[in-house]
């Protein structure tokens, strides 16, 4: 596939996009703050949908890793971590650790499907990712990345909840480590394949894990065979679902914010 210089058929999406953490839900972008956990995880979406297109460009790209340096955790010398992230830029920085959140899953897989979707253009987000899960027994500890916790007390309300840095998801898991090249992940693949066909499965309203399976097998089917053929079965369930522009379809019920939503607009008329 050919990468273009300039971006098209963008929807605006300056505005709905902060170097700060990622994609909004609406055009309310500001570099300073985010509105919702999963800005790359939108933003990668839409970058997905554009390469299929063949309308992904050098500018898009660009933009996708100063997204993912600004969200780069930092260590207690102020240097950065590579292959841990933050929600948002530099919030591993602040000074109340309690307040400091842990990346979500989903923007972990977002971060490593489209860096290993893009190695040819020089990403390596997703080896970072495995390298640094491998190390840290999956411990993903932004609030205190020099000594990842496996279990701890975090103010919740007016008391404490227990709470884990470990990512609990060995669907993910598969993921990551194996686009990382960890060989031995392949352990996970029954839990991976499964997981997804029991998303598609779910009901109609329920489009956030159907999402994550288009994120997962459009970017591994490029270099899996095995995760093509869990393509395949889920994207015949999802049609059974939806109809053939079951994408379109399940854009309209997650983003059903605004019409003009650049994913929705890009989703329009696409047979998959």
């Amino acid at each position: 596939m050919d990468i273009g210089s300039d971006m098209k058929n963008n929807a605006d999406i300056e505005k709905w996009l902060s170097n700060y953490h990622g994609m909004e839900l609406e055009p309310i972008a500001k570099d300073d703050s985010r509105y919702n956990e999963n800005g790359v995880l939108f933003f990668s979406e839409y970058l997905i949908l554009k390469y299929i297109s063949n309308e992904l460009s050098h500018s898009d790209i660009a933009k996708f890793k100063i997204i993912v340096e600004n969200i780069t955790s930092f260590d207690k010398n102020h240097s950065k971590i590579k292959g841990l992230y933050d929600r948002g830029a530099s919030e591993s920085l602040s000074k109340d650790k309690d307040s400091i959140r842990k990346i979500s899953h989903d923007n972990i897989t977002a971060i490593s499907s489209m860096s290993k979707l893009l190695e040819s253009e020089g990403l390596s987000y997703h080896i970072d990712i495995a390298r640094y899960g491998f190390k840290n027994l999956m411990r993903y500890d932004n609030s205190s990345p020099d000594s990842p916790r496996s279990l701890f007390k975090r103010p919740y309300k007016d008391s404490y909840k227990w709470d884990t840095s470990i990512q609990l998801h060995p669907r993910d898991w598969f993921l990551w480590l194996t686009n990382g090249g960890y060989k031995f992940a392949w352990i996970f693949f029954p839990i991976f394949f499964l997981a997804n066909i029991l998303a598609c499965l779910g009901s109609e309203k329920e489009t956030s894990g159907k999402w994550l399976v288009f994120v997962r097998l459009e970017t591994g089917s490029k270099w899996s065979k095995l995760i093509g053929l869990n393509k395949k079965i889920c994207y015949w369930i999802l049609r059974k679902k939806y109809g053939s522009k079951w994408l379109n379809k399940i854009a309209e019920i997650y983003f059903w914010q605004k019409p003009e939503n650049p994913i929705r607009i890009l989703s329009k008329n696409k047979e998959l």
